[in-house]
């Protein structure tokens, strides 16, 4: 299941509680590993309007790209979040205000086809707001096969 694959169904899962015409956001968490667990959960915990998508990414080839800038891409987790622009606050309040997570922006590139990887979609460089916890080194760049609402893997969805 994609990001992307829980847009297309968003209204016939969720028809009461979607709202298509709420303004939403993609932004990117990186948090310690043995955090993940806590992670998959956040939303339980947090009041929020809108469903939340959420979906994890393991570099693996493109690990290589974040290790050139110094980053040791076993050392965090990285989620991508879908959140409506009104939740943001709520899914973040407790993570920065108790918890100390650093705000700042993040480049998510796709991976050079130079590095010729089998499986590879063309997209857009964006610009996305990233959250980290202070324990997780910055990062400016952070490079993908394929757009985010396009990673395969488990999607946890909260909802209101």
């Amino acid at each position: 299941m994609t990001i992307g694959q829980l847009y297309v169904e968003a209204e016939s899962r969720w028809d009461e509680i979607w709202d298509e015409k709420a303004a939403r956001m993609l932004i990117l968490l990186m948090f310690p590993r043995n955090h993940r667990k806590m992670m998959e959960l956040h939303g339980d915990m947090v009041e929020h309007g809108q469903p939340v998508m959420t979906v994890f990414h393991r570099p693996r080839d493109e690990a290589k790209l974040l290790e050139d800038q110094g980053f040791d891409s076993r050392s965090a987790s990285f989620q991508f979040v879908d959140i409506a622009s009104l939740d943001l606050g709520p899914w973040m309040q407790h993570l920065i205000g108790q918890e100390k997570w650093l705000r700042g922006t993040i480049n998510v590139m796709p991976v050079p086809f130079s590095m010729g990887l089998p499986a590879q979609r063309p997209f857009e460089m964006m610009n996305v707001l990233c959250f980290r916890h202070p324990e997780v080194k910055e990062l400016d760049n952070y490079y993908l096969p394929f757009p985010p609402n396009s990673i395969p893997g488990k999607c946890f969805v909260s909802l209101p």
